[in-house]
């Protein structure tokens, strides 16, 4: 059985209530921060990397982990808020690459991305995002 549609559970209710009341209303949406956008940082030390082999890899931990591709959405019929397992995983691909000249640019392309609310939408299942820097 392929289940693509089921309620939500309780976290993922505080989730989107949490992005509808605090972090989607109001004049100053646009700056709000993505309460739940987490930042890590993999340096590449030496050699190269493929990024075809990487995208493909993404893309396999996508296809496996559907929690990385689970769309919400408020059901209005059915009083009640649904997940949904998107197709996401096969359109990924990378946000073009940066490049940064100095570690305070980094740091700031850092804060930048980590404060970006608009990388990520619970109503598209889109709650995932890859970017790669290059000095």
């Amino acid at each position: 059985m392929h289940l693509t549609e089921a309620p939500a559970s309780l976290a993922q209710e505080r989730i989107y209530l949490d992005q509808h009341i605090r972090f989607s209303s109001g004049k100053d949406y646009q700056y709000s921060i993505g309460a739940y956008n987490e930042l890590t940082v993999l340096k590449i030390v030496t050699g190269t990397i493929s990024m075809l082999r990487l995208r493909t890899a993404i893309q396999w931990v996508l296809t496996k982990h559907l929690t990385l591709r689970t769309s919400l959405d408020f059901n209005s019929d059915k009083s009640m808020l649904l997940q949904r397992i998107t197709q996401i995983h096969q359109t990924f691909d990378f946000v073009p690459s940066q490049t940064f000249e100095n570690d305070n640019h980094l740091h700031e392309l850092l804060r930048q991305i980590n404060e970006n609310p608009n990388l990520f939408d619970l109503a598209s299942g889109h709650v995932f995002h890859c970017q790669l820097l290059q000095r």
